[in-house]
């Protein structure tokens, strides 16, 4: 499952755009003619994205098996799928902390819930964050960390943390605070790439599904 930082859907202006003119000067590929396929869930922070839009996003639904949030062994054309989930683009925010702490709700999991099943009890949960400093999320690492283990049946052994920014972790990086409080985590750094960092974690995963024990 691919989660955005952001509170809203698109952009505001293009939205606007569109009502007036048609289509958006700023983002000529955005989905003017496919805006009302936006649901509250796309909407929603915390919901698993299936239809990014904005500057440089994939201005597109993205067809995922089940009318699900994630993706899940169904999938046919995974990587390419995942491909179109996973860019939202260079027009939002970086409210990680706020977005995996909405994403872990019991509400947004439950039947009827806009990620409904992805939880679940026998299986980890891997979390991964890219993007730049969280400055601005609503709540601390210490929340976002209780909702996660909440989650989780309050197993912090049932959770790997990545972060692919800064492992010097500074003082104002609150994901990398919220990342180490977890005994399986992993600070990579962004400026390596993502193939590296990938396969350090995918090494740490085999580490915590060894010692894992199913609710």
């Amino acid at each position: 499952m691919v989660v955005d930082g952001d509170t809203e859907w698109g952009l505001i202006t293009c939205d606007n755009d569109c009502e007036m003119k048609g289509s958006c000067g700023v983002v000529p590929d955005y989905p003017c003619d496919l805006l009302h396929l936006v649901t509250d869930c796309d909407r929603t922070i915390g919901a698993g994205n299936v239809f990014a839009a904005g500057g440089n996003a994939s201005n597109k639904p993205c067809q995922i098996a089940g009318g699900r949030r994630y993706l899940t062994n169904e999938q046919p054309n995974l990587a390419e799928t995942f491909s179109c989930v996973a860019k939202l683009g260079t027009s939002g925010y970086d409210l990680m902390g706020q977005a995996l702490s909405a994403a872990m709700k019991p509400e947004m999991n439950a039947p009827g819930g806009c990620n409904a099943g992805f939880l679940r009890d026998d299986a980890l949960l891997m979390v991964t964050f890219i993007g730049g400093y969280d400055y601005d999320s609503k709540g601390n690492p210490d929340l976002w960390a209780d909702r996660v283990l909440s989650a989780k049946g309050g197993d912090p052994g049932a959770v790997v943390m990545v972060s692919i920014l800064d492992p010097k972790c500074p003082p104002y990086d609150r994901v990398c605070e919220l990342v180490k409080k977890f005994p399986y985590h992993l600070v990579a750094n962004s400026d390596f790439g993502y193939l590296s960092a990938f396969e350090d974690a995918t090494e740490l995963v085999a580490e915590a599904c060894a010692e894992f024990i199913p609710g």
